[in-house]
């Protein structure tokens, strides 16, 4: 698991990178501007050569990153074509890109994007770059980054005041905090660090407030179920202790122990079919209003919302099957008699 460690200015990066490397225990390190789950981030518009012009309110944005020749190897970011950032590519010769799939998806979905060019035009550093890689896309800020295009510019090209080195080791991340810190301030002992954490610990941060949300509605819908269940069975009670004399009738008729179970359990269906239909109806309107707590299922995904109207009318006929139970184990002629 990698540890996400800040650093600031006056870096040599590539004399760190190797040196941490090197420590025992490192199976890989890299340096990036901003790691996934980290809060940092940047955008940027892009030009592509030869497609019609736009606007500069409509021009396409991507998120933009800076990443060293190792980062994907570290972060276990899959190179689905082409090839990563190596120490051939440097300062003095032509600016790479690796972009997301999704980029690749939407500007050359039956072609090679391998060899075409990008055009950055930052008034303060425009940058046309040659697109030598297409990797998986990384969800940065979030389980709900959705849609969002990326593209990784190289560091060593690019450089930046800030940057984070990542680090993939073999045991227990946190165990090598200090062996890290070591190796960087063996190449600069006036190197500041800050915000040292494993990647488990960023993702569970991001994911807290969701979980926490997702948690507390899950204890209020178990609620919501019992109060239903409990419901539903006081008003069969109720509804057979009315009908008690028309069932001792029907019984004293010659009608058996499944008629009256069925006449009850019918009204029982009746009821939660009426109450399913109502509760879809509002599932599907009001399933907007969390789709942002959701991770890899849709607000209105037909399995989800099956299941629960399964768990559901289960739970009502089960409350409706008690009340009917009692209703045929009784004694018609006593029920008459009360009457």
């Amino acid at each position: 698991m990698p540890n996400g460690v800040g650093l600031g200015q006056n870096i040599n990066c590539r004399q760190i990178v190797e040196r941490v490397r090197a420590t025992p225990g490192v199976k890989s390190a890299s340096v990036v501007r901003a790691v996934p789950f980290g809060g940092n981030g940047s955008s940027a518009l892009f030009e592509i050569p030869g497609a019609p012009p736009v606007s500069r309110e409509e021009a396409p944005r991507v998120l933009i990153n800076f990443a060293d020749t190792h980062y994907f190897d570290t972060m276990g970011i899959p190179l689905l074509r082409g090839r990563a950032m190596t120490g051939q590519d440097g300062p003095t010769t032509t600016p790479v890109v690796v972009i997301g799939r999704r980029m690749a998806d939407r500007y050359w979905p039956n072609e090679d994007p391998i060899g075409r060019t990008i055009h950055f035009p930052d008034a303060r550093n425009p940058i046309t770059a040659t697109i030598i890689g297409v990797v998986g896309d990384v969800k940065h800020y979030g389980p709900a980054d959705r849609d969002r295009m990326q593209a990784y510019a190289f560091q060593a090209q690019q450089p930046h005041i800030f940057n984070s080195l990542v680090v993939r080791t073999e045991g227990e991340p946190m165990a090598m905090t200090n062996a890290v810190r070591s190796a960087v301030w063996s190449v600069d002992p006036e190197q500041p660090m800050w915000k040292i954490h494993s990647m488990e610990f960023m993702v569970n941060r991001a994911l807290g407030q969701p979980r926490f949300l997702m948690r507390l509605m899950t204890v209020y819908s178990a609620l919501a179920l019992l109060l239903a269940a409990v419901g539903l069975y006081g008003v069969m009670a109720y509804s057979v202790s009315q009908r008690a004399t028309e069932i001792g009738v029907r019984m004293a008729l010659g009608a058996q122990s499944r008629d009256v179970m069925n006449l009850v359990l019918g009204r029982g269906f009746r009821l939660t079919l009426t109450g399913l239909v109502l509760g879809i109806g509002a599932s599907l309107a009001l399933g907007s209003s969390v789709s942002s707590l959701l991770y890899g299922v849709q607000a209105t995904d037909p399995l989800a919302l099956g299941g629960a109207a399964l768990v559901l009318a289960g739970v009502a006929l089960l409350a409706s099957f008690l009340p009917a139970r009692r209703a045929t184990k009784a004694n018609p002629v006593t029920v008459l008699h009360r009457t």
